[in-house]
């Protein structure tokens, strides 16, 4: 919480800066050519990645306008051993258990003031994502479950130009996807298989996000 209340100390400072006109507007928002990398502010002030697991970046194309990239990448593979109890018979298999996910987000970001310090945008764009679980025991079971997701965001925002290189953002955004869902169970030693599918549309509210660009 203090750091969304040392933010609003921040936006409202701005603000009151601008309607006395004691703030000069040399600190834009970004100049064309200008690229920036892209940080989410975190509880005590720990930074992360904006939008995506591994880098978010921008790139202003103009004064009011501006793309974005984010990539999400993460996953593990791990082999352990698993104490089974089948027909009474209690056995220690081998098991592999992997996950994957994926995500990539490109938008188009649009300033609406950007010759003032605080300057309200909006934007939009396409996401995509990709999970993938599976869980393997030789002879015993293997498990599988694919979802792709896919669909338009938008986003609502206001920034402040601290310096030239450093600005401050609050940004609300929602994602309208629609999702494929694969699901596989195949059980060897019972002789059963199984596959379903599933098709879903919804709305993901990324909420209220804090963050910080630093251009180079």
């Amino acid at each position: 919480m203090i750091i969304q209340y040392a933010f609003l100390v921040l936006i409202l400072s701005g603000s009151i800066l601008n309607v006395c006109g004691q703030a000069e507007s040399s600190a834009r928002h970004g100049l064309p050519g200008q690229h920036a990398l892209l940080f989410q502010v975190g509880e005590n002030f720990s930074l992360r990645s904006f939008d995506g697991s591994l880098i978010s970046l921008k790139k202003q194309l103009s004064e009011k306008k501006a793309w974005r990239l984010s990539i999400g990448l993460s996953g593990y593979h791990t082999k352990s051993e698993k104490v089974m109890s089948i027909d009474t018979t209690t056995s220690i298999y081998d098991s592999d258990d992997s996950q994957a996910n994926v995500s990539l987000s490109f938008s188009f970001q649009f300033f609406t003031n950007p010759e003032d310090v605080l300057s309200f945008y909006y934007g939009y764009g396409v996401r995509t994502m990709w999970n993938h679980n599976w869980s393997d025991v030789p002879h015993i079971y293997n498990d599988g479950a694919d979802q792709l997701s896919i669909g338009p965001i938008g986003f609502l925002g206001i920034e402040y130009a601290v310096t030239d290189r450093i600005k401050l953002s609050g940004e609300y955004g929602a994602f309208l996807y629609y999702r494929y869902a694969f699901t596989k169970y195949d059980r060897p030693i019972v002789d059963n298989k199984d596959k379903t599918t599933s098709h879903t549309f919804g709305l993901t509210p990324d909420y209220v996000r804090l963050g910080l660009s630093a251009y180079f």
